[in-house]
Parts: C-alpha cells; sequence; structure tokens
C-alpha cells in the first residue's frame, strides 16, 4: 500500500510542522508532500532546511500567495493524484501528530473491510472531540455535521431535547468497537484512495478557510459512500481551536471572543452557504433556528456593548445566503 502524506503549512508554523514530519516518519510513511501556504520567511527557511536534508522523502509546494486550506489542499491532493508510485493520501494538518500504530490502524481497518472501498473515507480520531464519541453513542453520524435546517449546526429542538440528555464522557461504551459513522470528515486526519478524487473531485477554492472540508467529505456521502472514523487510530492536536479558547465567564462567547474577524466570517459565511445548498428541506425551520441563534448571539452582544462583531456575523450570514464567496480583500 503506497501512501502520500499531505500537510498543508502556513504562517510561522515550522515548530509544530517538523514534529508532525518526524511523527509521520516514525509511522513508517516513505513520501510527505508538504503545501508551503506563502509562509513566513522564519518558517520557510526552517522548511526548506529541513527539506533539503530529507529531498528523498519531501517534496515541498512553496506557494506565492495564502490559498486557504481549500487551495493547500486542493494542492495537495493534486501532487498525490499525479505521483505514479502513490495509491492512498493521508491528509493531516500541520498540527495532528499521529500517534503510535495510527497509519497501521487504517491500513487494517482498509484491508479488512471490502465495502464499496474507493468510494469511502476513512477518518483518525482526535480524542479531544467529545461530538465524535457522541455520535457513535446515539448511533447518529448527524451529530457530527448538525441535523437538517439548523443553523451553524444550532436547532431548537435538539437543544431543548439535550437540555435533558444527561451528558457523560463514560467511554465504556466503546468497548468491542472499533470505529463508528460520520458524515464528514476534517482534513486532519481523512485518509482515502486516490481514485475517489475521480469521483469527488477536488476541494472548492471559493470557501478558502473553514467548512470546505465539511463540503469536501460531504460529497462523499452525496455519492454513497461512507466516512468510517477508525477508534484506534489516533491524532494529537498540539495546537488549539480558536473556538475551544476562550476567556471562561459569563460574559463569553467564542465568535466575540476571538480577535480575529476572518474567522468569524469565513466561518458563517461558509456554513451558511454549506447548509442551505445541502442540509435544508424546511426553510421556516431553518431561517427559525438562524433568528434564534443570531438573537443568542445579540444578546450578549448587547451585555458586552461590543456590536462590530454581531454586525460581521450578520453581513458573513448574508454573503452564505446569496453565495458570494471567495477570498475577501478586506482580511488581506
Amino acid at each position: 500500500m503506497k501512501t502520500i502524506v499531505v500537510i498543508v503549512t502556513y504562517g510561522n508554523r515550522f515548530c509544530f510542522l517538523e514534529k508532525v514530519i518526524n511523527s509521520v516518519f516514525d509511522e513508517g510513511i516513505q513520501k510527505i508532500i508538504v503545501i508551503d501556504n506563502n509562509s513566513v520567511e522564519e518558517s520557510r527557511m526552517k522548511l526548506k532546511e529541513y527539506e533539503d536534508k530529507n529531498k528523498e522523502k519531501i517534496k515541498v509546494v512553496y506557494l506565492d500567495d495564502n490559498y486557504g486550506s481549500a487551495g493547500g489542499f486542493k494542492r495537495g491532493l493534486q501532487e498525490a493524484y499525479n505521483d505514479n508510485n502513490c495509491d492512498f493520501i493521508w491528509l493531516l494538518d500541520d498540527d495532528n501528530t499521529p500517534k503510535k500504530g495510527a497509519y497501521i490502524a487504517l491500513v487494517d481497518f482498509w484491508e479488512k473491510n471490502k465495502m464499496n472501498k474507493h468510494k469511502n473515507i476513512l477518518i483518525s480520531l482526535r480524542k479531544d472531540r467529545r461530538v465524535y464519541f457522541d455520535s457513535i453513542k446515539y448511533d447518529d453520524p448527524e451529530i457530527l455535521i448538525g441535523k437538517p435546517n439548523s443553523f451553524m449546526q444550532f436547532d431548537i429542538l435538539e437543544y431543548l431535547k439535550n437540555k435533558f440528555r444527561k451528558r457523560d464522557e463514560d467511554d465504556s461504551f466503546l468497548f468491542g468497537k472499533n470505529y463508528g459513522e460520520s458524515y464528514q470528515a476534517p482534513y486532519g486526519g481523512m485518509f482515502l484512495n486516490k481514485k475517489l478524487i475521480d469521483i469527488i473531485g477536488y476541494p472548492n477554492e471559493k470557501f478558502f478557510l473553514y467548512t470546505d472540508d465539511t463540503e469536501y467529505s460531504y460529497r462523499v456521502i452525496q455519492n454513497d459512500g461512507k466516512i468510517y472514523v477508525v477508534l484506534n487510530s489516533l491524532i494529537e492536536d498540539i495546537d488549539t481551536s480558536w473556538q475551544n479558547t476562550s476567556n471562561k465567564n459569563f460574559f463569553s462567547l467564542p465568535v466575540l471572543d476571538t480577535e480575529f474577524d476572518f474567522r468569524v466570517f469565513y466561518s458563517f459565511r461558509n456554513r451558511t452557504f454549506f447548509e442551505i445548498k445541502n442540509r435544508v428541506n424546511n426553510k421556516f425551520l431553518y431561517f427559525l433556528n438562524m433568528l434564534i441563534f443570531l438573537s443568542f448571539i445579540f444578546l450578549f452582544a448587547l451585555l458586552r456593548f461590543d456590536f462590530k462583531r454581531f454586525r460581521l456575523v450578520c453581513k458573513a450570514t448574508y454573503d452564505g445566503l446569496l453565495g458570494d464567496l471567495g477570498k475577501k480583500e478586506d482580511f488581506n
């Protein structure tokens, strides 16, 4: 099984990237393609030095601009697809370190399950993402992607139901299980046969950042494929998501707390576009969920006397409904 790992990096993140590359080599992978999404000079110079020492195992594609996660992984997938010595592709973010045995677990699962292989995707598991465990515990792959007609994965009926559902982190239900199903996959940990690209194509660059991996992997479901979370293939995030880090007080809300407008804008715009195109079958319920969710953000903005971010959220949502995608000059 000839596998190429594709990693996309940007900014000044060589300190993370180096650890990821080393852990990939420890897994026995013989070829890595790194897409340098116009990283800063300091990081790029260190990467070039590392590449020079490992020329037989690493190919780095240096881009002249940051094309976002969609553009970066698109180029990485194209490079791997056109490599005659590639059968499988394993995508990783530049802060995803595979734990020992993560790659072998994917290979074993793939070889032991004969179900429509070329149409399927496997995902390595990140243990800090409790939503994966919930989807397996309740046998509900939609927990990951959100119920139909939910807005930003918020659904008022599900919210009320979950208020009365006892939440626990007892993982004993996993005993004897080695996989679960999902309706979406992040780039980080995605494992596929390159023949799948003939069916679902490449990521949509117009998303630029955020939800592009959701839209890309959801094409698997739309083409009668399956997405499997392989529970003994573990990867660890050595950096943290902005959505998981905020000042914990009564007025805290990640969408208001983060200092980066572009993250909020692309998240809301792209998610809205994805939902309206793929997950809405009852527009009344969808817009009701949207109204409730945006009202919740407005309330927090009111308590904090901060309406600039709320206006940005509304603008992003409106652009998503219109399908006004692409990289925005406002955030360059």
